[in-house]
């Protein structure tokens, strides 16, 4: 069979197997899942601190993986992808008890099992139970589209800015003045435009493209470029890079837009430079976006262009030639600016084997790489891909990070993997 053919559509999918009856724990997954999904970005709401919603997304969790095992039993046990995300999240706590950094040890090895339990709970879906999941799985994603819009929209006074609950949080002295100063136009729903950036981009991505998919067309190219414009308002580069990126591959190649596709690629990049300009004039932009200073280093330059990624960078280089094997570990890696401003290695790759060395990166990027080839089988999947691929050269802690904010990211790996898209390739 022609490779070509045996690419996979989502809506193709769903509206080929029909949604049947579902038993009540399936249903009871479903909910769960959703709930996961849709909260994964987000740390606080209005009358709820991090400790509660770090309660729900617990309860949902466990719950989801519970279940499945109900729906699936002996189905969820896959052995290989057991084998590929235990020996990562062995080598990365073996690498990180050796070079010192035996605080993170247990959250780096987290980092591994959390999504080997979603992928596992995913994939063993049985057809039936598949194409529910398949049909309803733009709700949770659009629950992060209004939370993004509401931020988004409260830079402009639309919305009132509010500030996020304080409440559970282990704050320094030196920490509290800036976490005061927070409202969610300036980090969403969470208390870090990073990963508030890069965890709604991924899911707006996606949702953008399953709705081009399934030929709602201007609603997809809506939330795309609400992908774009809403981490640039905030000053989160990277996922605004991104997003773009992500985008104009969504539009080339998405066959459902036409003969438009090329127009519309270039309407889509054109704007958001039209908005981002209009948005810096107002004072509405924050000002990382644009953190520019002239100087006759060019390398200083540079690294002022990359607010500080291009010095992250080299230092991580260093900090592996320097111990190619462990790593020196997460203290070491990071690094103080010439502002005085303490960052990490703001590159997944280069941040891996900075912190953890060679037993850290390499299964690391071999799961990558089984995710990446998983993703591409799905059409609407694609441009999530180009997004976490982009965004994972500019930003810390995309793919092997926080959960919460990876969650789009190995919920299209566990759907890629279910039995009904792994027989293509028998």
């Amino acid at each position: 069979m022609n490779y070509t053919k045996k690419l996979q559509s989502l809506h193709g999918y769903s509206a080929n197997m029909g949604v049947g009856r579902t038993s009540i724990f399936t249903t009871l997954f479903l909910i769960s899942s959703a709930i996961l999904i849709s909260s994964g970005p987000i740390y606080w709401l209005p009358g709820l601190s991090l400790p509660a919603m770090s309660w729900i997304k617990n309860i949902a969790f466990f719950s989801a993986i519970i279940f499945a095992i109900f729906i699936s039993k002996e189905r969820i046990v896959k052995l290989d992808i057991i084998f590929l995300f235990f020996i990562a999240a062995f080598f990365n706590f073996l690498a990180f008890q050796i070079n010192g950094s035996e605080g993170h040890a247990t959250y780096q090895a987290l980092i591994f099992l959390a999504p080997m339990a979603w992928v596992l709970a995913l994939r063993s879906l049985r057809p039936k139970h598949l194409s529910v999941a398949v049909k309803y799985l733009p709700v949770p994603l659009a629950i992060i589209t209004l939370a993004v819009g509401y931020g988004f929209f409260a830079k402009f006074g639309i919305f009132s800015d509010i500030r996020p609950p304080l409440e559970g949080l282990h704050l320094v002295e030196r920490e509290i003045a800036g976490f005061q100063r927070m409202t969610v136009s300036t980090v969403g729903f969470a208390f870090g435009r990073t990963g508030w950036g890069t965890g709604t981009s991924m899911a707006l991505v996606l949702l953008g493209s399953i709705l081009i998919g399934r030929r709602k067309h201007w609603l997809g190219l809506a939330i795309l470029l609400l992908a774009v414009l809403a981490p640039a308002a905030m000053g989160a580069r990277g996922a605004a890079l991104g997003a773009i990126a992500a985008a104009m591959f969504a539009l080339i190649t998405m066959r459902q837009l036409g003969y438009y596709r090329v127009f519309l690629a270039i309407i889509i990049t054109v704007i958001p430079i039209a908005a981002i300009e209009y948005l810096a004039e107002a004072g509405l932009l924050s000002n990382r976006f644009f953190n520019i200073h002239s100087n006759s280093d060019l390398f200083f330059t540079l690294d002022e262009v990359s607010t500080g990624r291009l010095g992250t960078w080299v230092h991580a280089a260093r900090n592996f030639f320097d111990s190619p094997l462990t790593g020196v570990g997460v203290e070491a890696s990071r690094m103080i600016r010439h502002t005085g401003e303490v960052v990490g290695v703001h590159n997944v790759w280069l941040g891996l084997l900075s912190e953890g060395g060679l037993m850290s990166f390499i299964p690391a990027i071999v799961i990558f790489m089984w995710a990446a080839h998983s993703i591409w089988r799905v059409v609407e999947f694609r441009p999530l891909l180009i997004l976490v691929i982009f965004i994972s050269m500019l930003e810390p802690s995309v793919v092997f990070g926080t959960f919460g904010n990876q969650i789009t990211f190995w919920t299209a790996v566990g759907l890629s993997r279910t039995n009904a898209y792994r027989n293509l390739d028998n």
